[in-house]
């Protein structure tokens, strides 16, 4: 009977952990989503809300803070270029307080090559960092893998006059966002990672791994 009864409370135990786990990885989903979405729409202090204070983000156009990347975000509104996210199912790696959470993402970039109005949809997998700090679970960083990318006329019956001596000179898995921005006035680094360099990719999955690997703070 006093066996029964320890395996009993083992199974009890281990149900309360996987159901534990299971609501982490439901929070940690809609926080990944919820962020983007408050991006999207441009309700920048519930985006703000969503990033620790020592977050930080390093992307095609911007590296720097959780802080500044709102900022940043909430300028951009205001350019010639807008953006918008096309989110997949999250993947979610739990390991203590910390999570690595990998989401496919469809990024549209909407601007003017010359007097044409162009859409760059540009494939990628988003890599969000998140820590449980006070009980609560927030991104502390985010890392994009560029896949491929392409342009396309928002006006079917125009179509963009492009330079192919500057286009060969950007990266094949962002090739056609580092076109875009340069067009409006914005660099693309050379450096992301991209499946066109496999070495990047497999040093940014390191990097992440490692991450996770660190003990946290919280």
């Amino acid at each position: 009977m006093r066996r029964m009864s320890e395996e009993a409370a083992a199974a009890q135990a281990m149900g309360s952990r996987e159901m534990r786990q299971q609501i982490d990885r439901i929070a940690i989903c809609e926080l990944v989503q919820r962020e983007r979405t408050a991006r999207d729409l441009g309700r920048w202090d519930e985006m703000a809300a969503y990033y620790n204070a020592d977050s930080d983000v390093d992307i095609s156009w911007f590296r720097g803070t959780g802080a500044e990347f709102v900022a940043a975000s909430r300028k951009m509104v205001t350019t010639s270029l807008q953006s918008f996210h096309q989110m997949g199912p999250t993947v979610v790696t739990i390991k203590t307080n910390r999570a690595l959470a990998e989401t496919g993402c469809a990024i549209h970039l909407i601007g003017k090559v010359g007097d044409i109005e162009v859409d760059v949809i540009a494939q990628s997998r988003m890599y969000s960092r998140v820590e449980r700090k006070s009980d609560e679970w927030l991104l502390s960083g985010l890392r994009m893998l560029y896949i491929s990318d392409c342009m396309v006329p928002l006006d079917p019956t125009r179509s963009p006059k492009l330079d192919p001596t500057r286009l060969s000179q950007y990266r094949a898995s962002y090739r056609f966002i580092s076109y875009l921005l340069a067009e409006n006035g914005r660099t693309s680094r050379a450096d992301l990672p991209g499946t066109d360099q496999r070495e990047s990719a497999e040093t940014l999955w390191k990097g992440e791994k490692q991450w996770l690997d660190l003990p946290s703070n919280s």
